[in-house]
């Protein structure tokens, strides 16, 4: 796949793939997460919920918190309980 990059974005991709992995990361990190804050949306508007829902599914923040809740409920699953 091939895109039609400006020079300053290359520059900036070549910048990255130049990182050590753990900093390139951290970049990738930080920028979902300004994109993520940046969304604005709207109940009357499905596509703006749905590109909102789509960030918070790439926000890092957003993907440890919801690790962190599974780790905390994983021993339910095993309870003996039925789903309700």
């Amino acid at each position: 796949m091939t895109m039609d990059l400006q020079p300053h974005e290359a520059k900036l991709i070549e910048l990255i793939r130049s990182m050590p992995s753990d900093a390139a990361r951290e970049v990738e990190d930080f920028a979902s997460f300004k994109a993520a804050r940046t969304t604005t949306w709207s109940f009357d508007d499905p596509t703006s919920i749905a590109k909102a829902i789509e960030r918070m599914e790439n926000d890092p923040e957003v993907l440890r918190e919801v690790q962190a809740i599974e780790r905390d409920f994983a021993p339910t699953l095993n309870d003996g309980l039925e789903n309700v």
